[in-house]
């Protein structure tokens, strides 16, 4: 935890902040305790959400579903979706496919009313599939997977 929240630091290396998300996710998957991860990384995991490198956001995508169970559901839509909503939003097509997927990964943790769900998120998750048809069949096809997926009220549920 100590070498994760050390490369975290904006003056880390890029290849360090990303190695510091992947570090934040894989030890949020495993502690159970909600208020040390809110406590000890949550803020510099956001603020690696918000980081100048695009590899960087795009890594930190990849762990918010992690991260959001890890700190609880009231804390991940609190902190963690307004997160999640501005990367859907991001300048760079890289970090707007992984914030994609991870919308479709997390969508059904955000809101257990189906209703509810379709009026937060799903805006933004359509707002980012509509824009991938221009990415070619591959890029369309896959978008138009995930955006039937999340339209049906989100993936299976977990094991």
């Amino acid at each position: 935890l100590e070498l994760a929240l050390q490369k975290a630091d904006p003056s880390a290396s890029p290849d360090g902040r990303m190695m510091s998300a992947v570090l934040f996710g894989a030890i949020a998957a495993v502690v159970d305790n909600p208020s040390l991860v809110t406590s000890t990384f949550l803020d510099p995991a956001i603020a690696l959400c918000q980081d100048t490198e695009a590899d960087v956001r795009a890594a930190m995508c990849a762990q918010l579903d992690p991260i959001a169970r890890g700190v609880g559901p009231a804390m991940a839509k609190q902190r963690l979706l307004p997160e999640l909503l501005e990367l859907l939003r991001d300048e760079q097509p890289l970090v707007r496919a992984a914030a994609f997927e991870a919308a479709v990964d997390t969508y059904e943790y955000w809101e257990r009313d189906v209703a509810r769900r379709r009026h937060s998120l799903l805006p933004a998750v359509r707002g980012v599939a509509e824009a991938s048809a221009g990415l070619g069949s591959d890029g369309a096809a896959l978008a138009a997977e995930d955006a039937d997926m999340v339209r049906r009220g989100g993936p299976p549920p977990r094991p």
